[in-house]
């Protein structure tokens, strides 16, 4: 949604810039831009931004045939070339993490770390341009078919992220 918007914008204006990473058929719905092209403003003390409307309805309930046209979805997604601003870790991957862990306490250090080191390596396998927050609620029924919006979170990863965030999302 647009607030989570806000919060996916950690990569110097990557949501305003990311609207439509996806290209036909992918992605939906870009950054509204107002007086003087900006695509963000400021709303009693919080950054906003406004997207397009995207006709169609949020997936309630994935099956057989949604889960194949799912996978063509993301397939086409992950054809398309990454753009060179584009960060190269998702936004809550491990660097973030670690991060976090260095400013917790020892308890909750402790339990990070345990996270991490449980994270898979995906050192090796085929990357590119990863929505990276694939779930039913930013995939969009609408007559042509689905589109994936909110890409907030895309980045350069490998592409069995997406895999995984659409099979546990």
């Amino acid at each position: 949604g647009a607030g989570r918007g806000v919060w996916g914008d950690r990569g110097g204006g990557r949501a305003e810039r990311g609207g439509r990473l996806g290209g036909d058929g992918c992605a939906g719905n870009g950054v509204l831009r107002g007086r003087g092209g900006a695509g963000s403003a400021v709303g009693e003390g919080c950054p906003v931004l406004v997207k397009e409307f995207v006709a169609g309805t949020m997936l309630r309930r994935v099956g057989g045939r949604t889960a194949r046209e799912i996978g063509d979805l993301l397939a086409r997604l992950h054809e398309v070339p990454a753009p060179g601003w584009m960060a190269d870790e998702h936004g809550m991957g491990a660097k973030v993490m670690a991060g976090v862990a260095e400013a917790a306490d020892d308890e909750f250090a402790g339990w990070i770390g345990k996270v991490l080191d449980s994270f898979p390596r995906f050192d090796g396998l085929p990357s590119g341009l990863v929505h990276g927050d694939l779930f039913p609620d930013n995939i969009i029924q609408g007559d042509e078919g689905l589109s994936a919006i909110d890409f907030e979170e895309a980045c350069r990863h490998p592409f069995v992220f997406d895999i995984a965030m659409a099979l546990v999302g």
